[in-house]
This record gives C-alpha cells, structure tokens and sequence, in this order.
C-alpha cells in the first residue's frame, strides 16, 4: 500500500492513516520477538537516552558480565509480577511525556499562525466526518478543520462508509488523500483549534448529473438557489 502511493498526492495521509492503525508499543516482560527482525528473541536500550527500562535492562547485562547473575540469580533478577507492574507505569509515563510534547509543539504552531490570519496553507485531507472535514498542513505538521459550511455554498452530505463529503447540488467530492489549498480562518489556542477554509470553494466546479436531468426532463433550466453558509463562530 505503501509502496503504491508513494510519491503521489495521498501519500502523507495514507502513511498517516497507516501508522495510526498500529498498536501502541507497551513495556511487558512477555517474549514476543519482533516482527520486523522476524526474531523471536528481541531486547533493546536507547543511548545515549536512559530510560527506566534501560536501566533494567543495564543491570542485568552488567550482572551477567561480572558473574554474579550466575551466582546470585534471584538477587538481580525481578519476578514477572514485578515487571508487568513496572512496564505498566513505565509505559504510561512514556504517553504522558509524548502527549505533553505533542501537545507543546501544537501551542507553538498555533501561537505563530495566529499572526498569519488570511494566510494560504497546503494542506492534504487526514479526515472526513459529519461536520466538516480534517486536513494536515504539509509545511507544519498540525491538523486543522474545514467545516463543511466552509466547504462551498452546498448542501453538504457524509458518507460513512466511503469517508467523503459530497455536494448534492455540485457532485463535489471531498475524499481522504485529497490535496487542498486552504487559508487560515481563525486560531483558538485554549480550544487547540485551527479553522480553515478552502482558498476556493468546492462547490460550482461540478453539475450534479442527476439533477441536471431531471430538469431537463421538465423543460427548464437549471439554475438552483444557491444556499449560503456563514462561518462558525
């Protein structure tokens, strides 16, 4: 899949969507190799980054180096209890320290937009849902939200099972993988939030073939009411 979309305009968010499936990575004391290494015996430190879980793993190298591993083995090495329990703090305080820095690097990228309302982004579409649509600046790395009443003066319809947006009256389709030039809307910092708008409405590019139809069948012209939105405050 990978592979396929390489280089191509949907490779930021299939690579994304991608990554987001995996499970996250836990402590445990449980021998499950690695998949990758096809290996069914793995281990592994950081350095020069000490991590608890490396200090474990330090330990019991430099016991077995120096003998006393072998001569004392219940003295150096932990019960499985003890290290279930262990790889379970460890690992929460492990998201908490990722999700603190995430979140950190969010308020800086927030923080130097709000200066730059009216400023034009390109963007490639990570998200679609019932209110709007989810898309990641390629220049940034932060996620915003186009609402669908941004999107174009349309009635705006989700499909759950395709994750597009489409207009009823346009046929404009809205889809994951999607580059789109978007300009900045408003930043709200407390709410962590990015709102953004297409630089060029999604609606009018294209004539919805069924309606187009059956107007012809009646004899007139097509010339729909156009519905305006007002943005979301």
């Amino acid at each position: 899949l990978l592979r396929a979309v390489k280089d191509s305009d949907s490779s930021l968010a299939v690579n994304f969507l991608v990554l987001r499936s995996f499970e996250k990575a836990v402590y445990s004391p449980l021998r499950i190799g690695h998949y990758a290494l096809a290996s069914s015996n793995y281990c592994h430190f950081t350095s020069p980054i000490r991590r608890y879980a490396d200090l474990l793993v330090h330990r019991v190298l430099e016991c077995y180096l120096n003998g006393s591993l072998k001569a004392h083995p219940k003295d150096h090495i932990l019960q499985d209890l003890e290290l279930t329990e262990i790889g379970k703090h460890i690992t929460f305080t492990e998201q908490q320290a990722e999700s603190a820095e995430e979140e950190l690097k969010t308020i800086l990228i927030l923080q130097m937009l709000t200066s730059r309302l009216g400023d034009e982004l390109d963007c490639v579409v990570n998200g679609v849902n019932s209110y709007g649509v989810f898309v990641q600046c390629k220049k940034f790395g932060i996620e915003g939200l186009v609402r669908s009443d941004d999107l174009g003066p349309d009635v705006w319809k989700y499909d759950q099972k395709t994750h597009t947006m489409t207009g009823l009256n346009s046929g404009a389709t809205v889809r994951l993988g999607q580059s789109m030039k978007v300009r900045i809307l408003s930043v709200n910092i407390p709410a962590r939030q990015l709102n953004l708008a297409p630089v060029e409405p999604l609606a009018g590019r294209k004539t919805h073939p069924e309606k187009n139809i059956k107007n012809k069948k009646k004899g007139k012209r097509f010339a729909g009411k156009r519905r305006t939105f007002g943005r979301r405050k």
